[in-house]
């Protein structure tokens, strides 16, 4: 068996380097507003029933959101439908 000198290695070509950088720079889960500072923990109490319902309809998978993810979203949505038109509490 004979020899072989170690291959040179090549500079990456543009491509793989874009891919390199995408990769590099990460990524979160959730989309949060730019004015997110400090965190409050919350508790949160669901009847079971609800819970079950938000499962269903959250999507699933690998790449699924979770729930808590799902919440922030939900929560964003409906800040930005009731800051347009304010919510008013229904009249009894």
């Amino acid at each position: 068996m004979g020899v072989r000198s170690k291959p040179q290695q090549t500079a990456p070509a543009a491509d793989e380097r874009a891919v390199e950088a995408f990769i590099g720079k990460g990524g979160g889960v959730t989309k949060e507003p730019a004015e997110s500072g400090k965190r409050t923990r919350l508790q949160l109490r669901l009847p079971d029933e609800l819970l079950k319902r938000i499962d269903a309809v959250r999507p699933k998978g690998i790449t699924a959101p979770s729930r808590h993810d799902w919440f922030l979203q939900a929560m964003i949505e409906k800040l930005e439908r009731d800051e347009v038109k304010p919510w008013t509490q229904p009249q009894r």
